[in-house]
């Protein structure tokens, strides 16, 4: 499974969900930093840094002997990895996308033969998001994760990492500084008082 933006605190769950369900995860980052941090603390295969330039070769390297592809993808970025995820993507690979990072348009050259590629390989596209769910499919969503994933979390198996917290109202701005930087690799936390 490759998963883009793995650093995210989406990304990092997905990570360790992928891992506990037995499967190899690979990761995009924006990094080395937080590649390492998605390899040593969380149990991915391997992954890409965005910023060395196109990561599809270098997964490509990274997918287990005996495979042919990536299987599915978990993707925030959309249009500019489109390209890339289709080529990635195995025969009846599976494209999961939950947010549009860099846009809800595709590139034009990607445009002309999207919907040709997807159908050679039969890759799947599920376009999802929370946004638009009514709330009683969130309460639900909230109740499994607290029934499956609390207890990976409490019992240590499953790892949140906060990669800086700030106490005290008056860091709310660097703390949102942090986080549009983009150069943190999980959570941001502003506690209001040190015991919170």
């Amino acid at each position: 499974v490759l998963i883009h933006a793995a650093a995210s605190g989406v990304g990092m769950a997905a990570v360790q969900l992928v891992v506990a369900a037995g499967a190899s995860a690979l990761v995009t980052v924006g990094t080395r930093e937080k590649l390492s941090i998605c390899v040593e603390k969380l149990g991915a295969l391997g992954g890409a840094v965005r910023t060395d330039g196109p990561w599809l070769e270098t997964i490509t390297q990274l997918v287990p002997f005996g495979k042919k592809g990536i299987t599915a993808v978990l993707d925030p970025v959309a249009s500019g990895y489109a390209a890339q995820n289709l080529e990635a993507l195995t025969i009846d690979g599976r494209w999961v996308l939950y947010s549009l990072l860099t846009g809800p348009s595709l590139p034009e050259e990607v445009a002309k033969s999207f919907l040709g590629s997807m159908a050679k390989k039969r890759i799947s596209l599920l376009a999802t998001t929370l946004r638009t769910r009514p709330l009683e499919y969130k309460r639900r969503l909230v109740q499994r994760f607290s029934a499956e994933v609390l207890p990976k979390l409490a019992s240590g198996s499953f790892r949140h990492v906060i990669d800086q917290q700030f106490v005290g109202l008056e860091w709310a701005q660097a703390a949102h500084e942090l986080m549009e930087s983009n150069a943190n690799a999980g959570k941001i936390v502003l506690a209001l008082s040190p015991d919170a």
